[in-house]
């Protein structure tokens, strides 16, 4: 910890020392990040506070040894508890607070230095930190938190989770000072505990607001939670709780603008375009001036498909250098999305070379997370544009995003942008990082059906029915993969397969191909019905494969036209008749439609 020393003259009356700093921490199970966390920052602070909420391992024994106070705190499922108990013990005149994930780089150390000789025994300023959050899961966040605050009369930390000290600062006059320090936050490392946390969060939340049901705060809290949750229709419900507060408006125009920015991305993203366009005017009103509102403007008019707004939106978010504020915002997103936008709405209306450059631009981006490449591919395959999204994965894969999901998106675009062989090492590699991924084994056994490489696809679509026997799709391909081994147990297997899901009775004896495929086209009529359409087809398709004639062709075309498939329809057609070797002749008649 830090020691003062002295030089010359004993200091004046005038001239009142320096002001003292404690560092607070509460934890729990820390033991393999604790000393990271303290041991850059012993020099700068006159004391450590440890509070310990339950350890079982060696946390304490190391906070000890690093020179630390520590203290037991029993955990109550509340965070503002336990800081305000560290606050407690807490003797310097103003509190640093960390969670023991996080670090401070020397540079930044070295900046805290220089903050702290600059403060004053008078404890009227609060000071803000940019927080850097690092995760696998979502790629880097910024946001700016209060850090640093004196310790007053009337202070403490208000909220079960997310805690919060800036209210009761400014209801003090505690001035509020931003600062460019940094602080790297590490939690939060994979899907798996993202969810826990969420859920454990939501939870507390929850309990919270049961007892204080018109906390704005906590609703703000409970919708941050759902939409990471992707619970976005109860997220709004929270977050419009938060925007209409009178107070909220009249008193927080900054953190009220963020909220509304919040709540119209989440109307965008469950489709109510009408909604997001008013809530961005709303936000607009409030007179911030961030560049953020450009960003969702951009981004509605994209959805919107109004590509000339789109494109002056983004254009202008780009101008306006980014301020950082309480609220989380993806670097990466930011950074990327707008590019995107640029690169696809210039596509969409023929300026192919300006699209080119900003397709250049995104790439040559520093920030490359990749997730956010993954979402764009993602994009680029709703937009049926395959081999883009192919590109989009393949980097992906280059920036380290090694995960099964991408290799079978992958595989995906490249079977629909016509490239099978690529497809297939890629779904390979999908299904050797997972075997029992479903979609990977139903891609890829349509995929071995296609090129009529029975037997892989019969050991793909096994495996899947294993998984999943409900897979009409695969039940409809090796109906048509036994036809064509000429393996017909296996083929009525699996119209009785079809039948029984579709709960529709055989109550007479196969005795013919004709009897089965009178079935198939049974079982086509109920799809149709149940508004399966691809399903349907496939139905039809192979019930004239098995029995061709005229009344099915003309059910065939029939469907084929009214549902935009009637290329597809005469692909079928011409197959099963050259497999029963009839004359074509038989569809001349139908080309012109």
């Amino acid at each position: 910890m830090r020691k003062r020393e002295r030089r010359g003259k004993p200091t004046s009356s005038h001239f009142p020392p320096p002001a003292t700093l404690s560092l607070c921490l509460i934890v729990r199970n820390e033991a393999r990040n604790i000393s990271d966390c303290i041991n850059p920052l012993r020099s700068v602070v006159e004391e450590i506070v440890v509070v310990d909420t339950g350890s079982t391992d060696d946390t304490k024994t190391i906070a000890t040894g690093l020179g630390a106070k520590v203290f037991d705190f029993p955990w109550r499922d509340d965070f503002s508890a336990a800081r305000n108990e560290s606050i407690r013990h807490a003797s310097g005149d103003y509190i640093l607070w960390l969670d023991a994930d996080d670090r401070m780089d020397p540079g930044e150390i070295r900046k805290l230095e220089r903050l702290r000789g600059r403060l004053t025994p008078a404890k009227d300023e609060a000071y803000f930190f940019l927080i850097r959050n690092l995760s696998q899961v979502d790629g880097e966040t910024q946001f700016q938190q209060l850090r640093i605050f004196p310790k007053i009369e009337g202070v403490y930390f208000e909220g079960p989770i997310h805690e919060q000290i800036f209210p009761r600062l400014k209801l003090l006059g505690v001035r509020m000072v931003e600062t460019d320090i940094e602080i790297l936050h590490q939690g939060y490392q994979t899907p798996e505990e993202v969810l826990r946390k969420s859920l454990r969060n939501l939870r507390m939340i929850q309990t919270a607001l049961d007892r204080d049901p018109e906390n704005v705060f906590l609703h703000y809290q409970a919708a941050r939670t759902l939409a990471g949750l992707n619970r976005f229709k109860e997220a709004i419900g929270h977050m419009a709780k938060v925007v209409q507060h009178p107070e909220v408006r009249q008193n927080e125009r900054r953190f009220c603008f963020e909220a509304t920015l919040l709540l119209a991305q989440w109307e965008m993203e469950m489709g109510d375009y009408g909604e997001a366009n008013r809530l961005l005017e709303e936000a607009a009103a409030l007179g911030e001036g961030s560049p953020l509102l450009h960003f969702y403007k951009g981004d509605l008019f994209f959805r919107m498909r109004e590509y000339p707004k789109a494109i002056d939106e983004m254009s202008a978010f780009l101008r306006v250098p980014q301020r950082v504020g309480t609220i989380p915002v993806s670097l990466d997103w930011l950074t990327h999305y707008p590019y995107f936008v640029l690169w696809l709405s210039y596509r969409r209306l023929g300026g192919m070379a300006q699209a080119e450059e900003k397709l250049h631009a995104l790439f040559s981006q520093p920030r490359t997370h990749p997730k956010c490449l993954e979402e764009m591919g993602n994009r680029c395959l709703q937009e049926g544009l395959f081999l883009e999204a192919a590109q989009f994965y393949r980097k992906v894969i280059e920036e380290g995003g090694t995960g099964e999901t991408t290799f079978s998106n992958l595989g995906l675009a490249l079977w629909k942008a016509g490239v099978p062989e690529e497809a297939e090492k890629a779904y390979e590699k999908a299904l050797a990082l997972n075997p029992q991924r479903l979609e990977s084994l139903t891609n890829l056994g349509h995929l071995y059906h296609r090129r009529k490489d029975y037997e892989k696809a019969i050991g793909c679509f096994l495996r899947a029915l294993e998984l999943d026997p409900n897979l009409l799709d695969v039940r409809l391909a090796l109906g048509e993969i036994y036809f064509c081994l000429y393996d017909p147990d296996r083929l009525v297997e699996q119209c009785d397969q079809l039948l029984k899901f579709l709960c529709l009775p055989r109550n007479f004896v196969i005795e013919s191909l004709k009897d089965v495929s009178l079935l198939y086209q049974t079982i086509g009529e109920a799809l149709l019905e149940k508004g399966q359409i691809q399903n349907a087809l496939k139905a039809h398709a192979l019930s004239f494969l098995m029995s061709p004639s005229r009344e099915g062709m003309e059910r065939l075309f029939e469907l084929g036209k009214s549902h935009g498939q009637l290329k597809t329809v005469l692909e079928q057609i011409e197959e099963a008749l050259a497999i029963h070797g009839a004359p074509s002749g038989l569809l001349e008649a139908k080309r012109g439609i």
